[in-house]
Protein backbone atom coordinates (compact mmCIF):
# COMPACT_ATOMS: atom_id res chain seq x y z
CA UNK A 1 0.00 0.00 0.00
CA UNK A 2 1.33 3.52 -0.99
CA UNK A 3 2.39 5.58 2.08
CA UNK A 4 -0.44 7.73 3.16
CA UNK A 5 -3.13 5.50 1.30
CA UNK A 6 -5.97 4.76 3.58
CA UNK A 7 -6.34 1.04 4.32
CA UNK A 8 -9.18 -0.42 2.49
CA UNK A 9 -12.17 -2.02 4.65
CA UNK A 10 -11.80 -5.45 2.85
CA UNK A 11 -8.89 -7.46 0.92
CA UNK A 12 -10.58 -9.76 -1.03
CA UNK A 13 -8.37 -12.82 -1.84
CA UNK A 14 -9.18 -14.84 -5.28
CA UNK A 15 -6.75 -18.04 -5.99
CA UNK A 16 -7.02 -19.11 -10.04
CA UNK A 17 -5.58 -21.62 -11.77
CA UNK A 18 -6.35 -21.98 -15.49
CA UNK A 19 -9.43 -20.35 -15.46
CA UNK A 20 -8.78 -17.51 -17.19
CA UNK A 21 -12.72 -16.23 -18.25
CA UNK A 22 -14.08 -17.29 -14.91
CA UNK A 23 -11.73 -15.49 -12.42
CA UNK A 24 -12.19 -12.66 -15.35
CA UNK A 25 -15.83 -12.22 -14.72
CA UNK A 26 -15.19 -12.92 -10.84
CA UNK A 27 -13.39 -9.55 -10.89
CA UNK A 28 -15.58 -7.73 -13.04
CA UNK A 29 -18.16 -8.60 -10.62
CA UNK A 30 -17.07 -7.27 -7.87
CA UNK A 31 -17.12 -3.69 -9.45
CA UNK A 32 -20.90 -3.80 -8.98
CA UNK A 33 -20.26 -3.88 -4.61
CA UNK A 34 -22.03 -1.56 -2.50
CA UNK A 35 -19.35 -0.66 -0.14
CA UNK A 36 -16.39 1.04 -2.34
CA UNK A 37 -13.70 0.17 0.79
CA UNK A 38 -12.10 -2.83 -0.86
CA UNK A 39 -8.86 -4.41 -2.97
CA UNK A 40 -8.73 -7.16 -4.90
CA UNK A 41 -5.74 -10.04 -4.71
CA UNK A 42 -6.07 -12.71 -7.28
CA UNK A 43 -2.79 -15.33 -7.30
CA UNK A 44 -2.32 -16.69 -10.51
CA UNK A 45 -1.43 -20.30 -9.19
CA UNK A 46 0.78 -21.94 -12.37
CA UNK A 47 -0.98 -22.23 -15.85
CA UNK A 48 -0.32 -21.16 -19.37
CA UNK A 49 -3.88 -19.53 -19.69
CA UNK A 50 -3.23 -16.24 -20.43
CA UNK A 51 -4.97 -15.23 -17.03
CA UNK A 52 -2.22 -13.03 -15.84
CA UNK A 53 -2.05 -11.00 -18.85
CA UNK A 54 -6.04 -11.10 -18.66
CA UNK A 55 -6.91 -9.41 -15.44
CA UNK A 56 -4.13 -6.72 -16.43
CA UNK A 57 -6.28 -5.38 -19.54
CA UNK A 58 -8.92 -5.05 -16.92
CA UNK A 59 -9.62 -1.52 -15.90
CA UNK A 60 -11.59 -2.06 -12.44
CA UNK A 61 -12.71 1.03 -9.72
CA UNK A 62 -10.92 -0.65 -7.05
CA UNK A 63 -7.41 -1.85 -6.61
CA UNK A 64 -5.97 -5.03 -8.43
CA UNK A 65 -3.21 -6.99 -7.47
CA UNK A 66 -1.94 -9.49 -9.46
CA UNK A 67 0.60 -12.12 -8.16
CA UNK A 68 1.78 -15.20 -10.27
CA UNK A 69 3.40 -18.32 -8.67
CA UNK A 70 4.82 -21.54 -9.43
CA UNK A 71 1.97 -24.04 -9.39
CA UNK A 72 1.62 -24.69 -5.83
CA UNK A 73 -1.92 -25.44 -4.92
CA UNK A 74 -5.12 -23.19 -4.07
CA UNK A 75 -3.75 -23.20 -0.17
CA UNK A 76 -0.73 -21.53 -0.73
CA UNK A 77 -2.19 -19.32 -3.35
CA UNK A 78 -4.46 -17.74 -0.78
CA UNK A 79 -1.32 -17.67 1.62
CA UNK A 80 0.53 -15.70 -0.80
CA UNK A 81 -2.74 -12.94 -1.31
CA UNK A 82 -3.09 -12.98 2.24
CA UNK A 83 0.23 -12.23 2.49
CA UNK A 84 -0.22 -8.93 -0.06
CA UNK A 85 -3.52 -7.96 1.57
CA UNK A 86 -3.76 -4.25 2.99
CA UNK A 87 -7.00 -4.57 4.22
CA UNK A 88 -8.47 -4.73 7.45
CA UNK A 89 -10.24 -8.08 6.87
CA UNK A 90 -9.77 -10.73 4.67
CA UNK A 91 -12.12 -12.18 2.58
CA UNK A 92 -11.69 -15.01 0.24
CA UNK A 93 -13.68 -16.26 -3.07
CA UNK A 94 -12.66 -19.15 -5.64
CA UNK A 95 -12.08 -18.22 -8.85
CA UNK A 96 -16.01 -19.55 -10.25
CA UNK A 97 -17.77 -17.40 -7.83
CA UNK A 98 -19.97 -14.08 -8.98
CA UNK A 99 -20.34 -11.82 -6.05
CA UNK A 100 -23.71 -10.89 -5.10
CA UNK A 101 -23.56 -6.72 -5.15
CA UNK A 102 -24.26 -6.64 -1.10
CA UNK A 103 -21.74 -9.12 -0.51
CA UNK A 104 -18.91 -6.87 0.91
CA UNK A 105 -21.51 -4.40 2.68
CA UNK A 106 -23.48 -7.54 4.37
CA UNK A 107 -20.14 -9.00 5.42
CA UNK A 108 -19.11 -5.64 6.57
CA UNK A 109 -22.65 -5.00 8.67
CA UNK A 110 -21.49 -8.65 10.85
CA UNK A 111 -18.26 -7.50 11.49
CA UNK A 112 -19.46 -4.03 13.06
CA UNK A 113 -21.56 -6.03 14.85
CA UNK A 114 -19.07 -8.09 16.67
CA UNK A 115 -18.83 -11.36 14.62
CA UNK A 116 -15.25 -12.78 14.40
CA UNK A 117 -16.43 -14.70 11.55
CA UNK A 118 -18.61 -14.42 8.64
CA UNK A 119 -20.18 -16.90 5.75
CA UNK A 120 -22.71 -16.05 3.36
CA UNK A 121 -25.26 -17.53 1.27
CA UNK A 122 -23.86 -19.47 -1.29
CA UNK A 123 -26.49 -20.24 -3.85
CA UNK A 124 -24.51 -21.77 -7.00
CA UNK A 125 -24.69 -20.16 -9.92
CA UNK A 126 -27.35 -20.67 -12.67
CA UNK A 127 -24.92 -21.46 -15.19
CA UNK A 128 -23.44 -24.50 -12.62
CA UNK A 129 -23.46 -28.45 -13.93
CA UNK A 130 -26.21 -30.30 -12.82
CA UNK A 131 -23.81 -32.68 -10.70
CA UNK A 132 -24.03 -34.91 -7.97
CA UNK A 133 -20.65 -32.32 -6.58
CA UNK A 134 -23.20 -28.96 -6.89
CA UNK A 135 -25.74 -30.79 -5.23
CA UNK A 136 -23.51 -31.83 -2.56
CA UNK A 137 -22.19 -27.87 -2.21
CA UNK A 138 -26.15 -26.69 -2.57
CA UNK A 139 -26.84 -29.23 0.05
CA UNK A 140 -24.33 -27.71 2.07
CA UNK A 141 -24.46 -24.10 1.49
Amino acid sequence: MEAGAERPRFSVVIPTHQRRDRVVHNVEALARQDLASFEVVVVVDGGSDGTAAALRALDPPFPLTILEQENSGAAEARNAGARSAGGEILLFLDDDMEADPAMLAEHDRGHRQGADLVVGDMPLHPDSPANLLSWGVGFWA
